[in-house]
């Protein structure tokens, strides 16, 4: 009977603390955001809609707009998704290889069009996971394997031991060739020597590649491009962040503080000339000793076989966005860069919703880093691969003003004083549940006339 009450009683405290819990997802309200803006433009019931977000929004919210909230003009809160305007995928056809012959330094490949043999191209794609390496391409193609018919020449390359640069894609005359040949061979010349070595006004590059390394090929794949694909479009930010130069490591570290969902940081660098190992860190805090390090990669501006090779960004890797980031050049025996500006670059986000009445006016409501982000149904529906395909409307976001609506400290006042109430229950109990178990000891002992 006493089990069963005992029972009861850790059922009901449980409930309250789960009611109590629930109240701490404080209901979302108007009067939760600080800030909102406008959807502009005329609106169709059950039509879908788009619209650019700008960096004027950015400035306010957190999370990449993620907390963010949609209501109409009656109050109602309306289910969005959020995408990024990204590059369409070019479709790519498989190659089958019929025969490999190698003598006297190269390799001869037969390839077969498998899919879409009819169908123009002009990028061969080797796949490789090889690195450091630096190989000339021919190319030829033919309907007979008899005749063949030069379609150009290129160069693969990966020099990622010291330096973030690789490329394995070959661009040829645009053809319908159902059969290539492809002859690869060592690069020679400088690059093919034991070591590149770069001098210039106190600059050391140098990038080591094994001699008439074999490289081990996945497989091949061509497509077409003519410069009318769809591309990726990007928003910038220019920013004045804290620029340090550490005498004693010999780095230059940047302090970047943002509220952009950024993607990469662009050096706007005035040198010729340069090759730099970078360390990336980040962090929620200011706070340097909170900071982890997230990637390590590096920047340059140099030439290979003839092709200019700048990398002037620093990428942030994906899945987490930091409010704060240290970017650590490493200078060595260099002398610091000469950067001129600095941007925060991301590829543009556009939100996607569905009116649910005719010329109804809609708000997206922002700036309450408190709120938490929100799912709703509509991704199953409008996804990354169709957005583009469902005929969406276009709308524009206003100018972000304040919202007259908004009660200062109201969600984070009730969250402290739930949380108080929860924290006093929660230690009552405990000291029940202690209080009972020494009972149990106590009474077992007088029972067996022991003393405790």
């Amino acid at each position: 009977m006493k089990m069963a009450r005992t029972k009861i009683l850790f059922i009901s405290l449980l409930g309250i603390l789960g009611i109590l819990a629930g109240d701490l997802q404080a209901q979302v309200a108007l009067s939760n955001f600080p800030y909102k803006a406008r959807l502009e433009g005329m609106t169709v019931k059950n039509m879908l809609y788009r619209a650019t977000i700008g960096t004027g929004l950015f400035e306010k919210c957190s999370l990449a707009c993620l907390n963010s909230r949609i209501f109409d003009s009656s109050g109602r809160e309306i289910p969005y998704v959020i995408y990024s305007n990204k590059e369409a995928p070019s479709e790519a056809f498989h190659l089958e290889v019929l025969s490999l012959d190698e003598k006297q330094g190269r390799s001869v490949l037969i390839l077969k069009r498998k899919d879409d043999p009819d169908g123009m191209v002009n990028i061969l794609e080797i796949m490789t996971n090889d690195h450091d390496f630096h190989k000339d391409v021919f190319l030829e193609g033919s309907d007979d394997k008899k005749t063949w018919h030069s379609l150009g020449q290129d160069s693969i390359y990966d020099f990622s031991s010291q330096v973030v640069l690789r490329r394995t894609a070959v661009s040829m005359n645009a053809n319908r060739y159902r059969f290539l040949r492809l002859t690869m061979k060592e690069r020679k010349g400088k690059i093919a020597q034991p070591g590149l070595r770069l001098h210039y006004e106190g600059l050391d590059l140098s990038t080591s590649l094994p001699r008439d390394k074999k490289i081990y090929i996945r497989g091949f794949s061509v497509t077409f491009k003519n410069g009318q694909e769809k591309k990726a479009v990007f928003d910038h930010a220019e920013i004045w962040p804290a620029i340090s130069q550490d005498e004693k490591l010999k780095n230059t570290e940047i302090f970047v503080e943002t509220r952009f969902p950024a993607e990469s940081l662009v050096l706007d660098i005035d040198n010729p000339y340069y090759l730099r190992n970078v360390a990336v860190y980040g962090s929620q805090s200011k706070e340097k000793r909170d900071m982890v390090l997230l990637c390590r990669t590096s920047i340059h501006n140099l030439s290979i076989a003839g092709r200019k090779e700048i990398r002037n960004y620093i990428e942030f890797p994906g899945g987490t966005h930091y409010g704060y980031y240290r970017i650590v050049i490493e200078n060595h025996a260099n002398p610091p860069l000469t950067i001129k500006r600095i941007s925060q670059k991301w590829t543009r986000k556009e939100i996607f919703f569905l009116a649910l009445d005719n010329d109804r006016q809609y708000w997206l409501y922002t700036g309450n880093d408190s709120m938490q982000p929100v799912s709703y149904d509509i991704a199953a529906i409008v996804t990354e691969e169709n957005k583009d395909k469902q005929g969406a409307g276009t709308l524009t976001i206003g100018p972000v003003v304040s919202n007259p609506e908004y009660k200062t400290g109201t969600d984070q006042e009730k969250k402290a004083r739930i949380e108080k109430i929860i924290l006093m229950i929660v230690i009552g109990f405990l000291v029940v549940v202690a209080a009972f178990f020494l009972y149990c000891l106590w009474k077992k002992a007088g029972d067996t006339g022991n003393p405790i």
